[in-house]
């Protein structure tokens, strides 16, 4: 078995590529951090132990209160509004079906009762058509 040496491709160009922009980073990350990152160091030394405001509980609490009541106040108005809402397209959809239903049966017994009998009155002679008309119209 021999061994193939390693030929000059342009795929090596694509690794030095790759090689020079990663250092290039690198190189960058650290010069915005000497610059930048020292001050980011002093800045936190701003706000030592004297400066920091003692927390007041009692104003997070009623804060936290008139918020929560407040939400549920508005959460209650929302859900009515769409109970209301759900209520109206549930009485529109079932008015709608009964009429259709309605329809839909006075056709089915019209075509399977009386249009039978009136197409077979259609194919008599006019002498049982008048004979008929003169027997129903007694």
């Amino acid at each position: 078995m021999k061994i193939k040496l390693i030929e000059k491709t342009d795929s090596n160009k694509g690794m030095i590529i790759r090689v020079v922009i990663l250092t290039s980073l690198i190189f960058g990350g650290l010069i915005y951090y000497n610059f930048f990152g020292k001050n980011i160091k002093k800045d936190s030394q701003v706000l030592s132990e004297e400066s920091k405001k003692p927390i007041d509980f009692k104003s997070i609490d009623q804060k936290t209160e008139s918020f929560v009541k407040k939400i549920t106040d508005e959460s209650k108005k929302a859900a009515d509004n769409v109970l209301g809402e759900a209520t109206k397209i549930y009485q529109n959809t079932r008015q709608t079906i009964a009429s259709r239903s309605s329809e839909v049966v006075n056709d089915l017994i019209f075509n399977s009762t009386i249009k039978p009998i009136l197409d077979q009155y259609e194919k008599l002679p006019l002498e049982q058509k008048e004979k008929i008309r003169e027997d129903i119209c007694r």
